[in-house]
């Protein structure tokens, strides 16, 4: 299917004007700052909105939990470590937290890696 660069233009202004969920509180006070009378609003912002958002749901976070693993040291010691960040393919050595330390190790020292609820 193609489509026009001024129609994927419409769409997406029109997807965006759609969103009124707000992300953090510090937004819902500038949304009912805007939704008071003689605000002066952004172009494209009616007091409509403004309102909507001031007193619509608060978006969601996403609460980070991190991932365990078991890493196997040098000795064949085993210890369970933090993965603080996955490698790729450029960089393939992945972070983790080992005895309060930060260490890069390859990702075949991991073993049993799960995501902590």
């Amino acid at each position: 299917m193609k489509i026009s660069k001024a129609r994927l233009i419409e769409i997406i202004k029109e997807e965006v004007s759609a969103v009124s969920e707000v992300h953090s509180e510090k937004q819902r006070n500038y949304m009912c700052a805007m939704a008071d009378e003689g605000a002066d609003r952004p172009a494209g912002l009616s007091k409509a909105e403004a309102d909507e958002m001031c007193s619509g749901p608060m978006k969601e976070t996403v609460k980070f939990s991190p991932e365990k693993a078991v890493y196997t040291t040098d000795d064949g010691e085993k210890k369970d470590v933090i993965i603080l960040r996955r490698g790729t393919k450029r960089a393939p050595s992945w972070l983790i937290k080992l005895d309060g330390a930060t260490r890069r190790v390859h990702p075949s020292r991991l073993t049993q890696i799960t995501r902590e609820e």
